[in-house]
């Protein structure tokens, strides 16, 4: 099963896609950020107090964005520490260039179930 982690500061949105990923029978985790820190969204929909550690395990794509209070490409460094291994895909989800995405989607793509089964290849 694809593993796959929604990153952003609006809660509504990654807990839509998240949803969304469920529905195509990937596993999803959540981060919402803010400036308080983190609040997790664990693949059961049940919002997590755990570790990053716990959140970047095996996941093989993070939807990441980079307008957020802590910016998509510090919170990357963040992840990277966490455990997340190097060769995980990132997509960036922000209007702003993200030099370290691999590829950059609109956040209507990630809204839409038809879109991001066809973004993923579902």
């Amino acid at each position: 099963m694809r593993k796959m982690l929604v990153v952003d500061d609006i809660r509504g949105f990654v807990e839509g896609v998240r949803d969304t990923l469920e529905k195509l029978g990937v596993e999803a985790w959540g981060i919402v950020v803010s400036d308080e820190g983190f609040e997790f969204i664990d693949p059961k929909g049940f919002f997590a107090h755990m570790h990053l550690e716990a959140a970047v395990r095996e996941v093989d794509t993070v939807f990441l964005d980079h307008t957020m209070p802590t910016p998509g490409d510090v919170l990357l460094v963040e992840l990277r520490r966490a455990g997340l291994p190097s060769d995980t895909k990132i997509i960036g989800t922000s209007s702003r260039h993200q030099p370290y995405a691999s590829m950059q989607v609109s956040t209507g793509v990630l809204r839409e179930e038809k879109d991001l089964a066809k973004l993923l290849n579902l």
